[in-house]
């Protein structure tokens, strides 16, 4: 009994650890994170429109997207890492630029 306990213990645990494993992007959300900030802080300084802005989320959102289905079929793989860092990348690029447009600010 104990025996058979301990194994699918064993199992649930490894199990836990090989899909975590797989499937994290932490440096994808830290990034994620850090845009959502910028965006958010372009706002309330008057550096972003607010037309601007909504652009910008709806980019991050169409990112969040993306990533879910990378890791909905539970491996995360390098080619979906690499697609997933390009875009951030430019969705960094587009914030910095429209932060800096010295578009009327309202």
């Amino acid at each position: 009994m104990k025996l058979k306990l301990m194994i699918i213990g064993l199992f649930v645990l490894g199990f836990t650890f090989t899909s975590q494993a797989q499937t994290k992007a932490p440096r994808v959300s830290k990034t994620q994170l850090k845009q959502q900030k910028k965006i958010q802080h372009g706002l309330k300084s008057g550096k972003l429109t607010k037309k601007e802005a909504v652009k910008l989320q709806q980019q991050q959102k169409r990112i969040s997207k993306a990533k879910r289905k990378a890791k909905s079929d539970g491996v995360f793989t390098p080619k979906e890492k690499i697609n997933l860092n390009t875009r951030q990348n430019r969705a960094r690029a587009v914030i910095h630029k429209k932060k800096y447009n010295n578009k009327a600010r309202q």
